[in-house]
């Protein structure tokens, strides 16, 4: 992270050097807790429950199910149907524990984008109260960070960073709409090529349907800072003290 960088080059947007350090602490505190309820289960079930469940093999299907219950009798069936009961508990455990694994990146990414937007509509805004251009931020076409180039560019003449980049992070806005409105699941098949530029989000496969779902993880929410602190730093590095008269944030 280049945040210092940053920091030193320019006043904008203060508090979005909180984000990096809420990440970098709740991240810490998050693997701390998820590593000991994984630790807490394993304890519970047994290492070979544990091995069975990282192999699939939880629950049992039910032809062998049939099978066991049809050669086991007496204790030994009672024993293995307790065995087959606490490692299944494991499983929804360990499976509930997936469930907030996704929630906290998620949030993450989309708690991220809307403080990068936030930036952007209120330079623009601060623009238009300094200058008093004849066009406002809601004149201009398109929405949210697309807005936000197009009245930088076209009202306020600033030079905005390569188009690479810019592509990039909308993008990662179209991975925010997904993660918002559908929880991670789509079925647009151009999205999933153009996610080929992100190695750290993984495809999830979804059996028997046309979609598929987008799993974040904390690379990908570094990666993602990462390309954001770019855009401001190219942002500065091209107007140079032109930006900087009118873009602060509080």
């Amino acid at each position: 992270m280049k945040k210092g960088l940053l920091r030193d080059k320019i006043h904008i947007a203060p508090n979005y050097f909180n984000i990096f350090e809420y990440f970098e602490q709740m991240n810490k505190s998050y693997d701390e807790w998820f590593f000991k309820k994984v630790s807490d289960i394993i304890k519970v079930c047994g290492d070979e429950c544990w091995e069975r469940i990282g192999k699939g093999e939880i629950p049992i299907d039910e032809e062998t199910e049939k099978k066991l219950e049809s050669t086991l009798k007496g204790k030994e069936l009672e024993d293995w149907r307790q065995k087959e009961f606490d490692c299944f508990m494991a499983y929804i455990q360990f499976n509930d524990l997936g469930v907030m694994h996704k929630a906290f990146f998620n949030s993450f990414i989309i708690y991220l984008f809307a403080e990068f937007e936030h930036i952007l509509n209120t330079a623009c805004m601060n623009y238009k109260n300094k200058f008093r251009p004849r066009l406002a931020l809601q004149d201009i076409s398109g929405k949210g960070i697309v807005r936000a180039f197009n009245y930088m560019e076209k009202v306020a003449n600033i030079t905005l960073p390569e188009k690479d980049i810019k592509d990039q992070l909308i993008l990662i806005r179209d991975i925010r709409n997904v993660l918002v409105h559908s929880s991670g699941l789509t079925s647009n098949v151009n999205l999933k090529t153009r996610l080929k530029i992100f190695p750290n989000i993984e495809i999830g496969e979804i059996s028997n349907s046309k979609k598929y779902e987008l799993v974040i993880d904390n690379k990908f929410c570094e990666e993602a800072m990462g390309i954001i602190e770019d855009f401001l730093l190219q942002l500065v590095k091209n107007n140079n003290e032109t930006f900087t008269h009118w873009s602060v944030i509080t």
